[in-house]
This record gives C-alpha cells, structure tokens and sequence, in this order.
C-alpha cells in the first residue's frame, strides 16, 4: 500500500499586510507560489497559477511534457490576465511543484516530478540529512554559478532578491524540471523565500526531524520563520513517505489519469533524473545570465505603470490642448491700444491665454485722444475680429469715424456765438 503524509501552512508575517503565497496540496499535487506585484497583483497570480496548473496536470496523463505543458498553461493565464487588466500588469509568481506518481508497492521508489521557477525552493530530508534540490532563478544564484561570485557574496548581495525568472511576467517561460525517486522515510519541504531568508537549511532539517507528522512540520518551520524575523510572507508544504512498515500515514490519493494535453510552447526539457539515495542531486547547469528582475519592482510595478499611464495620457491631453489653444489665438485678432496711445491689430485675445500673449500685427495713426470717448473705452478693452480683414474694416470704419467727428468738432468751435457786453 502506498503510503503518503502531507501538510501546509502559510503566514502574512510581521512586516506585510497582505499574505500573496499560495500554498496547494491533495495528495498528488504540491505547490508553493509566491506572488507578486502588488497586494492584489501578487495574491491574484499566485492564485491562477495554481489554479491553472492542477486543472492541467489533472486533464493529463502523467509524465514531463504534461507538467511543462501544465506550467506553460499557468504562465499564459497570467499572463493574459496581466496584460488585460491595468492593474494588474507586470504581475508574477515564482512557483515550485511536486508531483508524485502511483507506485507498484510499499518498498519501491516513489517516482515523481519536481518543477520550479523563482527563488521558491525544495529540500529533501533523507536520513535526517537535508540537501537543497532547486536552484534560485536569482542573479546573484548565476553569478555564483558562473564562478563570478563567492557564497558570502551572495549572502551578503543586496541584490539577493533580484529574481531572473518569474511566472507570468513574460509571454513565455522555462522552468526547470526534475524527475525524482524518493524512498521511504524521504520528507519533502516547499517554501517561499520568506522561510529561507529567516531560516537556515540545517534548522528547517532540524525543525523537520522532531515534528510528529508532515503538518506539524509545515506549521512549526512556518512558526519559526516569522518568530525569527517575519520580514516576509512565510509558506511551506511538507510531504513526507512513510517509513516502511509505518501504518500511521494517510493512503495516497493519486494522480488521476486524462486525456494527454499538447504542450503549449515545445522546448527540449531540463530533466535530471535523481535515482536511489547514493545518487548525487544535479540541479540544471547555467545557459546564460538573463536580465534580473527585482522582486521589488514587481511589487510596484502595477503602481508605476498606473502612473506612467496617467502621465502620457496628461501629456497628450496638455499637448492637444495647446495646439487647439494656438490654433485659437492664431486665427484670433483684436483692435486696441498700444503703450502710446496709438490704436494697433493684434493677433490673439484681449489679455491673452495662458502663455499665448497677443502679437502686434499692424500700428495704426489713429491716436486714442482723436476718438469719441465711448470708442476710446471699447478700445482699450479690446475690440475682438473674426479675422484680420475684419479688424482693418474695423479700423476703416474708425479713421471714417474720426474724421467725422473732427469735423463735426470744427463745425461747432466755428458757430459757438460770442457774447458782447451790452450798454445800458
């Protein structure tokens, strides 16, 4: 009889609001995701990752196309659901799996599949020694592994959570993927890097050897973790095989078996197989150091792109505005008064708009003092044309105007009667 014990836990932490792992185990399946891009980013691609993976590997018959294909798959529901939703853009998850196959009998290996992409990490405690399975996707793990780093470097690096691979983040992805046989009495743990950045690998082995079963475990290494520091969301999953003759475990629920899923983009897999206890644990050799991304930045990735988004948006609009305003004041003109007191066309508005002050198209020889006092008053104001024809009309019309009342004015100095004292 196959023999199988499991258990999870997961903790926000000291420091963060809001928990964004997400931790999944049935029995066959186990996953550790921890997301990010925000408190709604983060939880919202950790949760369609694992979502999208378990429906795929339970759609599939086991074997390691279908759990690429069943990554794959993950990777382009969050990704979809990113790029559709401003908000959630740039959204990402690092994510390790286990994924156990039905074995013949008690005493044989169990075969499984071990994926991972991120700095979300699996450990195998055999013999009450532990051994790290996973490679971080970070770039001071492939600096180290390019012999460019040392291992106080690293641990040391400010740049230790500067991630290389994300799910969800780009278009398409490659993890990494193991096939692995663990005996009886191997315990598996999954954890987010909130456990390993507080806890060393000899105190989780520790923690795993005096639990009483796989959730004590999961629960006391997550307990630890945030006593020690919290800085972080805390997620570990625990799947321990029963030693043999041990009737005490829980009977496996396996895999179901389903029609075969195409793998969604086909690439030659990194499998290692790791076979017997003796068997050295190869994790996948170094093809290039890409660009790193900083965890960090995913977590505000969502606000600045919000606000880059905003600020565009204002440009145009500012610049849409300005052209239209320029366009205005250039097909405006106006009749008033120059510092002189001559009578000028100006092109633009009456006080001007914004930083669009009027322009002096023409000075004319009217003075203000040659003007009836109700023109005068309107010129100064500002007398506003349609155009520039318009304005010399206006101005036309004005020298007519003026001319007639200097006439009319003469007419009157002449006839004004003079009076003569008269005699008695």
């Amino acid at each position: 009889m196959a023999l199988v014990d499991w258990g999870s836990a997961t903790n926000t932490g000291k420091v963060r609001r809001d928990n964004q792992d997400h931790v999944f185990a049935d029995g066959s399946i186990f996953i550790v995701a921890d997301g990010m891009g925000g408190a709604n980013g983060g939880e919202t691609a950790a949760r369609i990752a694992v979502d999208a993976f378990t429906e795929r590997v339970n759609q599939s018959e086991l074997d390691s196309d279908a759990i690429q294909s069943a990554l794959f798959y993950a990777n382009e529901m969050v990704f979809t659901m990113g790029m559709a939703n401003p908000d959630l853009h740039g959204m990402g998850t690092t994510f390790v799996s286990l994924v156990l196959e039905e074995i013949q009998g008690e005493k044989s290996p169990r075969k499984a599949y071990l994926l991972n992409v991120g700095d979300s990490r699996a450990y195998l405690l055999r013999k009450g020694e532990i051994t790290q399975l996973t490679v971080d996707h970070s770039w001071v793990e492939e600096m180290m592994r390019a012999g460019r780093m040392s291992e106080d470097e690293v641990a040391h690096s400010r740049s230790r959570h500067v991630l290389t691979k994300v799910v969800g983040v780009d278009e398409t992805v490659g993890p990494d993927l193991w096939e692995i046989h663990l005996d009886p009495g191997d315990q598996v743990i999954l954890c987010s890097d909130g456990v390993t950045n507080e806890l060393g690998d000899l105190e989780i082995a520790e923690i795993l050897r005096r639990s009483k079963s796989a959730q004590d475990g999961a629960s006391k290494v997550v307990e630890a973790a945030v006593l020690a520091g919290g800085v972080d969301n805390a997620s570990a999953v625990v799947v321990a095989l029963a030693p043999i003759g041990d009737e005490s475990i829980r009977d496996l629920e396996t895999h179901s078996q389903g029609v075969a899923a195409s793998p969604l983009i086909r690439f030659a897999p990194h499998v290692v197989k790791i076979e017997g206890e003796d068997a050295s644990l190869r994790g996948p050799m170094l093809q290039s150091i890409p660009i790193p991304i900083s965890k960090s930045e995913f977590h505000k990735s969502g606000m600045y792109l919000r606000i880059a988004a905003f600020l565009i948006l204002l440009l145009v609009i500012l610049g849409v505005g300005a052209y239209g305003i320029n366009s205005y004041v250039n097909g405006s003109y106006f009749v008033g008064a120059s510092n002189t007191s001559n009578v000028v066309i100006y092109q633009g508005r009456p006080g001007g708009i914004l930083w669009f002050k009027p322009k002096v198209v023409e000075v004319e020889k009217i003075k203000l003092n040659a003007l009836p006092n109700s023109y005068v008053v309107q010129i100064k104001a500002g007398v506003a044309e349609t155009s520039l024809s318009a304005a010399r009309n206006y101005i036309s019309n004005l020298t007519s105007q003026v001319r007639s009342y200097s006439a009319t004015t003469s007419t009157l100095s002449s006839t004004t009667p003079t009076l003569v004292s008269g005699g008695g």
